[in-house]
């Protein structure tokens, strides 16, 4: 570990890890701390410098089920046409779910997202750019979130 304070660490590591992993990570001989991955720019050939802040008090309310499925995320464009992207639901919780496309959805946009016996309703809360497209938070809509079961886990 290279620097630390009570809310951040900095360190240099020979893996990149994308931009809201979570990572336990040991601090001095202490217990695990939770953490959430900020920034992780290159720093050499064989290396990344990696920006990460501490977890205190989760804010989800529910946990994340790690999953592999594809979708369809669908939306009202402008005009009022329908308009659909493909993508792969990376996890999901009774509120949420993460979900990776090669196309763009604009942040606040309400969407469906349907897939393999699966549907939700809900809102983009948001869209970051990755090198392999752009990963997408949606907020579930309404106290019944799912129809049809969620996608299956990852074994």
């Amino acid at each position: 570990m290279e620097n630390a304070s009570r809310s951040g660490l900095g360190l240099t590591t020979a893996k990149e890890f994308e931009l809201g992993q979570i990572l336990f990570v040991g601090r001095n001989d202490a217990e695990l701390v939770k953490a959430v991955v900020r920034y992780c720019i290159p720093e050499s050939a064989s290396g990344w410098q990696v920006g990460l802040k501490v977890i205190e008090n989760d804010r989800r309310r529910a946990d994340r089920a790690a999953t592999e499925g594809a979708c369809q995320i669908s939306w009202t464009g402008d005009g009022g046409n329908r308009v659909v992207a493909s993508g792969k639901v990376e996890n999901v919780s009774e509120f949420g779910a993460q979900v990776r496309s090669h196309d763009v959805v604009p942040v606040g946009e309400a969407v469906r997202v349907g897939g393999e016996g699966s549907a939700w309703v809900g809102t983009i809360r948001y869209c970051v750019q990755r090198r392999d497209g752009y990963l997408l938070g949606v907020y579930f809509f309404g106290d019944a979130q799912t129809t049809g079961p969620a996608p299956r886990a990852r074994l």
